[in-house]
């Protein structure tokens, strides 16, 4: 995946030799790093799959409070829904929102963008 992505961005396109050999000794070590980097994040282990509130894994709800922490107003709007054969039915969902937002908010876009 890390490959794919680094090789897909075309920045070696027009290098003749010596930079070229360069620019692959730099994006050879750049997709490694990055390989690491995917492999530390999925392979921790340390992923709490404990029910947490709505019925959801404890790791998602702690995400949403996490959220609901940092923007107040926002509340849970619906976890767990038994029958869902998505996600919600796989106690893998939760949804958050803004009591009585109908057609959007600029808090919306906040919260998405912030990290």
């Amino acid at each position: 995946m890390a490959r794919k992505v680094l090789n897909g961005l075309g920045v070696l396109e027009g290098l003749v030799k010596y930079p070229l050999d360069v620019g692959k000794g730099i994006l050879s070590k750049a997709t490694e790093a990055l390989t690491n980097k995917i492999t530390e994040l999925f392979s921790s282990g340390s992923l709490d799959t404990s029910m947490g509130m709505q019925g959801v894994y404890k790791y998602l709800a702690d995400v949403a409070v996490a959220v609901m922490k940092k923007f107040p107003g926002f509340q849970v709007t619906s976890g767990y829904r038994e029958g869902d054969p998505y996600s919600h039915g796989k106690h893998n969902a939760i949804d958050i929102a803004l009591p009585g937002v109908v057609n959007g908010s600029p808090r919306y876009t906040e919260a998405a963008n912030t990290h």
